[in-house]
């Protein structure tokens, strides 16, 4: 619990420009892991 709460502060001070870099690297990392999941089932 105390590590979200960690998490949740260091996110309430960060600056507004943060949260659509994470959404976007969150998104792009996805992206990454199917591209991996497709390359590993079709060889």
């Amino acid at each position: 619990m105390s590590g979200y709460r960690a998490v949740i502060g260091a996110t309430a001070s960060a600056p507004s420009w943060f949260g659509p870099v994470l959404e976007v690297a969150t998104e792009g990392t996805l992206v990454l892991l199917g591209m991996l999941l497709v390359a590993m089932c079709t060889s």
